[in-house]
């Protein structure tokens, strides 16, 4: 007895999606991405160069995980027709050409971003849309965060940040001399612990992870909301734990053997980030909240 050999995923064969689907969605992201293709460049050598922005590299997985926990709901989607696809080209297309002439950089990746969505909309349909939005809207913080509102946003996180640094070690017994937002060693060396670029990269990426963490599991609408929601303060306070290691980095280490140690720094505040968001979840247990969104029967 023969058997039947699916080229496409069998889910997807019984929708009626074919290979031709696939190579045209492919086709039309190609597409869309190389009349667009300076704003993606801009973007990539944004999310490289700029310390703002290198949460922008997570993004893609973000979204591939959060689409790939609901591959599931595939079994409901059709790829059926539909001119939503071409308006959100066209509308993509508008803004583009006017942050083109306006010479402002983030409307003009918004367009480009707008014009590749549209694309594929018009070859998957609106049932994919409905079924994968939240791997949809991460793609949004593609778009990098404005250095002036970069700038803005981290001024209070800046000074908090600071304020707190010095309070610590001085309840210590320690004094840390302070000149705006810069702290100085004993040797008088200055220790920029809250630098713009690291508070948004920080701030930033709790919140994606937050976010991949609070729709990458079936919870209810309040607890994601409480997840999401805590990421700022949870940023706030992870970043203040950086602050005093790495000022106590500088008291005690050569600066410069400090400054190549950085990147390890800023991998155990992620460790240190999941750790805190597990602790929300177990918080949240232990006050009886529930969870999930469907109940899971026990075994009898």
């Amino acid at each position: 007895m023969s058997q039947k050999i699916y080229i496409v995923p069998r889910v997807l064969s019984r929708n009626g999606w074919t290979m031709m689907h696939l190579a045209f969605l492919v086709i039309m992201l190609v597409i869309g991405c190389f009349f667009t293709r300076l704003a993606w460049q801009t973007i990539w050598l944004t999310a490289v160069y700029y310390q703002h922005a290198l949460y922008v590299i997570l993004i893609p997985f973000i979204s591939i995980w959060l689409f790939y926990v609901r591959r599931h709901r595939m079994r409901f989607c059709a790829p059926v027709s539909t001119w939503v696809g071409p308006l959100i080209v066209l509308a993509g297309w508008f803004i583009y050409a006017y942050g083109q002439n306006l010479n402002v950089a983030t409307i003009w990746m918004i367009g480009a971003l707008l014009i590749v969505f549209g694309c594929g909309v018009s070859v998957v349909g609106t049932d994919v849309l409905s079924k994968f939005v939240p791997a949809f809207v991460v793609l949004v913080f593609l778009i990098p965060v404005p250095t002036p509102v970069a700038s803005v946003v981290s001024l209070p996180v800046q000074i908090a940040t600071t304020d707190v640094t010095q309070v610590i070690y001085g309840l210590m017994g320690v004094e840390i001399q302070r000149e705006g937002m810069l702290l100085f060693n004993d040797d008088g060396i200055p220790i920029s612990i809250a630098h713009t670029g690291r508070v948004v990269a920080l701030f930033m990426t709790f919140l994606l992870m937050s976010y991949a963490f609070a729709f990458g599991m079936p919870l209810r609408p309040i607890v994601r909301l409480i997840v999401i929601g805590s990421s700022p303060f949870i940023a706030l306070f992870v970043n203040i734990i950086r602050s005093l290691a790495t000022t106590w980095m500088y008291n005690v280490y050569d600066p410069i053997s400090v400054y190549h140690f950085m990147a390890y720094i800023a991998w155990g505040t992620l460790i240190l980030t999941v750790l805190v968001l597990y602790m929300v979840i177990r918080l949240l247990l232990w006050t009886s909240i529930p969870l999930n969104r469907f109940s899971i029967p026990k075994d009898t």
